[in-house]
């Protein structure tokens, strides 16, 4: 064969679509997978319509009419009359109920002075063998809040629960409604119940029912305990949920406790529901009836006794899921979960698969193993870059005064310590300053790598980038298994593509680049867009660390598609 021939039949074989898509195809991409990805998750927030009074099923309008009959729209701190006789209003309504009621008083010192608290348990007894499912909810307040949203609306979910359960025989098991007091004074009664309580040894599993805010979707924010048997159990049977064990995490690193804390101690299973919209009424003198979101109870019961019954009907002989359990959300329709061995192992495995492929890549000659290896360390620097940049921007502006105790102190003299609070971590504007302490930290982190990829292969980014994310999870799923929860099914995702996209890279390089975009976009905005509106409103500025660890995997996700594209190695 002459020169040519030679030339005319490798440009036969010359593959179509071998060329790296452009820097502006892939912003375009990515940011449209994560728009559509963001509105579809946000509306997982959107809470139900209250049922009317005489539905069959939950409803918010009943519900909250019976707290407000009960509970009053006072204050009631422990201790105080309107709490005695807030108690004893619950004890005769539920007995009519026909329930069997104990109102259990102990005298305990707190604030430096000697208190009656009063529990009120009531029981429903099934015909079903098994532990116990408890519902709790505190009937106190904080001093000064009538406690509507907390924990008015953990009462009015338990007293629905009385409601339906004083109708006839109950075939499940033993069902138990624990009412608690002084939960705002050191969660002091479910301490008493947890000490003293000879139904507290029947108890197999916990919903607690307890908010900060009155408003929002309801989030389940922690499990304890056997967690993994407790979503065996009960998930498949529970409806539109919000819930992420990365907001167990955070939870366990503030100050805030509940009763489920006690619960936990005492080596009980759990699971903690909680409402965090409308924070700035959290134990403040507007907690009140008028401001009640209802369709935020409506969603907040609907869930818990959902949950409940699923619990209550789940056989004691069947074969149960150990230990802790992983969860994820996904736009507020499904509530996926896995056992934490399980999500150690995935990750791992996704970074073994994303090597080999990086070894696949080079032995094609496609790309050098050096090529390879200066993209994975171009990655690493912009993750770190752009976590400490925002980090430390975020301490210097709490330094400066911008937010922070301090300048709430200095600007709130005469305030109560929970208005300073509120004010020092949620200012309005606490959005603007995340946003721009973010940008400027991902800012950095491109320049920071910038001479690093300079007329380097794109691929070399593009592994480099998902690569280190999935190290990150790994790491995550071993020390914070929690958090890992957001991310893994991202990695899982966007490593197998890469995986195609290594088996594909000298047939369709380009569709496969923009799909691996594409996916990986999507499921960040489906999960990370509502975590990022929920953490606002439940956090605010009072983790830096959470605001830097977000904007370096940011950074990570970014960095595929704002690397220039240059011709690849088949191209030329």
């Amino acid at each position: 064969m002459n020169a040519a021939a030679e030339t005319a039949a490798s440009s036969s074989r010359q593959p179509r679509d071998v060329e790296w898509p452009g820097i502006a195809l892939r912003v375009i991409v990515l940011l449209a997978a994560v728009a559509a990805g963001s509105v579809i998750g946000l509306r997982g927030l959107e809470t139900p319509q209250p049922a009317p009074a005489d539905a069959d099923s939950f409803s918010a309008i009943r519900a909250a009419k019976f707290a407000q009959t009960i509970l009053g729209d006072q204050p009631r701190p422990a201790g105080s009359q309107a709490n005695a006789e807030a108690a004893q209003r619950l004890t005769e309504w539920l007995r009519a109920r026909g329930l069997e009621v104990e109102s259990a008083e102990t005298k305990v010192r707190t604030a430096g002075r000697e208190v009656t608290i009063r529990n009120v348990v009531a029981r429903k007894t099934g015909a079903m063998p098994g532990p116990a499912i408890m519902l709790c909810a505190h009937i106190d307040s904080a001093p000064g809040s009538p406690g509507a949203g907390d924990d008015g609306f953990g009462v009015a979910v338990l007293l629905e629960a009385a409601a339906a359960l004083g109708v006839g025989p109950w075939p499940g098991r033993d069902i138990i409604l624990l009412f608690t007091d002084a939960e705002e004074s050191g969660l002091l009664g479910a301490r008493q119940f947890v000490s003293n309580h000879p139904w507290n040894a029947k108890v197999g599993t916990v919903i607690n029912v307890d908010n900060r805010g009155n408003a929002g979707p309801s989030i389940l924010y922690d499990l304890c305990g056997d967690s993994a048997e407790v979503l065996q159990s009960c998930s498949p049977a529970l409806g539109p949920i919000v819930g992420s064990s990365l907001y167990a995490e955070i939870a366990s690193r503030m100050p805030n406790s509940s009763d489920l804390s006690v619960f936990r101690e005492a080596g009980m299973s759990g699971m903690n529901f909680a409402l965090v919209g409308g924070h700035e009424h959290y134990h403040a003198s507007t907690d009140t009836w008028s401001q009640a979101n209802l369709s935020s109870l409506q969603h907040q019961g609907e869930i818990a006794l959902e949950a409940m019954q699923a619990l209550a009907m789940h056989r004691a002989d069947t074969p149960k899921a150990e230990g802790r359990a992983i969860y994820q959300d996904f736009a507020g329709t499904m509530l996926a979960w896995w056992p934490a061995r399980t999500g150690v192992t995935a990750s791992f495995l996704c970074v073994g698969a994303l090597g080999v492929a990086g070894l696949v890549v080079s032995r094609r000659n496609t790309v050098k193993p050096r090529d390879l290896a200066i993209g994975w360390v171009a990655a690493l620097v912009r993750f770190i870059v752009a976590g400490l940049v925002t980090w430390s921007l975020l301490l210097g502006a709490e330094w400066a005064g911008m937010f922070g105790m301090a300048a709430a102190k200095l600007g709130m003299p005469d305030a109560s310590l929970t208005d300073r609070y509120r004010a020092a971590f949620w200012p309005s504007h606490g959005p603007a300053l995340i946003a721009v302490a973010t940008l400027a930290g991902l800012g950095c982190s491109i320049l920071a790598a910038r001479p690093l990829l300079r007329n380097r292969e794109p691929l070399c980014t593009f592994m480099g980038g998902w690569s280190t994310l999935a190290v990150f999870v790994a790491i995550l799923s071993v020390v914070l298994p929690g958090a890992s929860a957001p991310l893994l099914p991202i990695v899982l995702v966007t490593s197998l593509a890469l995986v195609a996209l290594t088996l594909v890279i000298e047939h369709k390089q380009k569709l496969a680049v923009l799909a691996t975009l594409a996916l990986g976009g999507f499921l960040a905005g489906l999960l990370f867009v509502p975590i990022e509106y929920l953490s606002w409103i439940g956090v605010g500025l009072s983790m830096p660390s959470f605001v830097a660890m977000r904007a370096a995997v940011l950074a990570l996700v970014l960095l595929p598609a704002l690397t220039p594209g240059v011709a690849t190695a088949a191209t030329r």
